[in-house]
């Protein structure tokens, strides 16, 4: 059997960098370049191709096409690029379990005393940037002016200035560069004394000089991070604050390396972890924290993904590999390049950056900044139902250069488990969970669709809207937020003290029209009175409104006064309701049931004849000159079914005909 050896080098619990869709080029022994992608964290990283179908290197060398073969990932008989996957009884997105991930995540954290970051959250971090490249690699062809851009600019997009607004002026991060050089239009580099192939998974035939096992790796790597800082040591000014809060430890180093990730080589990924193995010092500091960059992974978001984990917050996605996604874009430490939630900020700054989070539970209106302001820019209301979670409201406006990149602006509202430890890397349960529409304990939902305001409907959540308020077992939450507005400078909110239902109308039959809200603001509390309308499609005419078998009424529009519980009404539709199918006027159609070509004659003064299907869609419209009387219409192109043919005058008279076609 033939499997390839996935040794793990980084197990380190809530503290990852999850990357999607990285371009990546292999070669096989044969030189054959295969242009594929990788996509997972240092835990578990892979390749793939365009489709998804993971791609995995065998013994011999050569990058196959993989299934599971005895739980485990493992090479297939066919080669990259020999045949179409799909065709073969290949199936894509062959991963791991999430108990192998769970199992890798967690694998080497006993020997980790203290993993927690501890840089300061406020005043200035010094981070010291250590450029790496490897004995077979040439030197950084990458200016040092273009890492710099990434880290130090005050204004636009950088470590900096991410650092600078998120934490509103209080954390400033300035960079410092090593090697030293003064010339930043060009770059130096610490050289190792190994090749890449070292820091790589050992195959039998192309890496016989790789890692074999998790110790080897750890080994290796916090070796040639140990070698890399005694080369820069001494050119770390002595008054060049570190330590910033005085625990001994340097704040944080961030090491680059030369080259590229490489899918199914878990070392060469961004990361941070913490060289427990060894002790080294610069200038009497213990070198501890440390990010980790391959140089096509050192963009902006990871940088800044990476220095929140150094200073002690998790990640907010599942390392399960699951699928279920409880924060989304919604976070920098899940799966957006945008500021982090009120509650991140607040917990994981030690109560820096936001002191508290007022708790509200009075009814009545209320008004939030966004997240971007320093103040007003969150709330949190206490769950009737749990005196362990709690939700947090804030508002999120898609503007600028971080917030910008937010699916949409509105209220986000979420729920804080507060037995669920730190982030959800381990969930369920989740520290964090967006609600979202559609989303369950076990179902994704549109994560992208979260923001509740005026403009998007949504405009409340509670224990009877879609989402509901429920706790991390499914149970009803309490939380009673109606009349969300629109997303402006501001956004406001009504606590209500009445619980709030929800109507659903529906057609019957369903093709046959619609069913509205007029009011639209839902839910509503008892007694409200709501204006539903019908508006039925050509040839159809609304009837009658039901709750299951009592009949409501069958006026249209109709107002409905709400009860005390949801409600499901329907408006039923007949064909001819309020319309004369036989009405023509001598107007001749013919044949019914239509075969081939339908034929209309004594057409005097017609306009145009359209043929509709059932749920209103025009499959044919064609005008009628001025004089003629007779037109003959080929519906080989329609399916068998009925159909609505609509003949209009020029004088706005419409006549509706019902036809079948066989």
């Amino acid at each position: 059997m033939i499997v390839l050896s996935l040794a793990l080098l980084l197990n380190i619990n809530s503290y990852a960098a999850y990357l999607k869709n990285v371009p990546t080029v292999v070669k096989n022994p044969d030189g054959t370049e295969i242009r594929c992608f990788a996509t997972g964290d240092e835990y578990f990283n892979y390749l793939h191709d365009a489709d998804g179908y993971t791609i995995i290197q065998g013994e011999d060398g050569y990058y196959y096409y993989a299934h599971l073969e005895n739980g485990k990932v493992a090479p297939s008989k066919y080669r990259v690029n020999s045949v179409n996957p799909s065709k073969v009884g290949l199936k894509p997105n062959v991963l791991i379990s999430p108990e192998e991930y769970q199992k890798r995540t967690t694998a080497y954290w006993k020997d980790v005393d203290d993993p927690t970051g501890k840089a300061p959250h406020q005043g200035t971090i010094n981070n010291l940037v250590v450029y790496i490249r490897f004995n077979d690699d040439s030197e950084f062809t990458t200016p040092r002016t273009h890492y710099d851009q990434l880290f130090n600019p005050a204004e636009g997009i950088s470590l900096k200035n991410y650092y600078q607004e998120v934490s509103y002026g209080q954390l400033n991060i300035e960079s410092h560069h090593y090697p030293h050089i003064e010339d930043f239009s060009t770059n130096l580099s610490y050289q190792d004394s190994h090749p890449r192939g070292y820091y790589q998974p050992y195959n039998a035939t192309t890496n016989t000089i790789g890692y074999q096992d998790d110790d080897q790796s750890r080994v290796r790597e916090h070796t040639l991070l140990v070698n890399a800082i005694n080369a820069i040591s001494d050119q770390v000014p002595t008054d060049l604050v570190i330590d910033g809060d005085n625990d001994g430890r340097v704040d944080n180093v961030c090491f680059i390396i030369r080259g590229n990730s490489e899918g199914w080589a878990d070392l060469l990924w961004a990361h941070r972890w913490v060289l427990y193995s060894y002790v080294v010092n610069i200038n009497g500091k213990r070198v501890y924290d440390y990010t980790f960059q391959p140089e096509n992974q050192a963009v902006v978001s990871t940088i800044c993904h990476e220095m929140f984990h150094a200073l002690g917050a998790p990640d907010l996605y599942r390392y399960t590999g699951s699928g279920f996604d409880p924060v989304g874009p919604w976070d920098l430490m899940a799966n957006g390049f945008v500021h982090m939630g009120a509650h991140m900020k607040r917990k994981y700054s030690k109560n820096k950056w936001i002191s508290q989070i007022p708790t509200i539970s009075e009814p009545g209106e209320y008004t939030l900044n966004p997240i971007t302001s320093s103040e007003n820019n969150a709330y949190r209301i206490n769950s009737p139902n749990s005196s362990s979670q709690y939700f947090v409201l804030e508002y999120r406006r898609k503007t600028g250069l971080y917030e910008g990149n937010i699916p949409g602006s509105g209220l986000i509202v979420y729920r804080i488990n507060t037995t669920a430890g730190d982030g959800n890397a381990s969930g369920p349960p989740d520290e964090v969970y967006v609600y979202r529409p559609n989303g369950t304990t076990t179902v994704n939902g549109n994560i992208n669709q979260a923001f509740f305001s005026a403009g998007s409907g949504r405009t409340s959540i509670t224990d009877n809207t879609n989402p509901s308020s429920f706790l991390a077992n499914g149970d009803p939450g309490g939380l009673n937020i109606i009349n969300i507005t629109e997303a402006g400078e501001t956004i406001s909110f009504t606590i209500s003290e009445k619980v709030g239902y929800v109507l659903t109308l529906k057609a019957q039959p369903w093709s046959a029209g619609t069913c509205d809200d007029l009011t639209n603001t839902p839910p509503y509390t008892e007694g409200t009175e709501v204006t539903i309308k019908a508006t039925p499609i050509e040839g159809y005419g609304f009837v009658k409104w039901t709750i299951g078998d009592q009949e409501l009424g069958k006026d249209n529009p109709m107002v409905f006064t709400m009860p005390d519980h949801n409600v499901e009404i329907t408006g039923h539709f007949e064909w001819g309701a309020g319309v004369n199918d036989n009405s023509m006027d001598n107007i001749r159609i013919y044949p019914n049931p239509m075969v081939g070509t339908l034929n209309i004659d004594n057409l005097n003064d017609a306009k145009s004849i359209a043929i509709t299907n059932l749920i209103g869609v025009e499959l044919i419209n064609r005008p009628i000159s001025n004089g003629s009387t007779q037109i003959s219409i080929d519906t080989e192109g329609l399916r068998a079914g009925i159909y609505i043919v609509t003949i209009k005058l020029n004088d706005g008279t419409k006549y509706v005909k019902r036809l079948i076609k066989q």
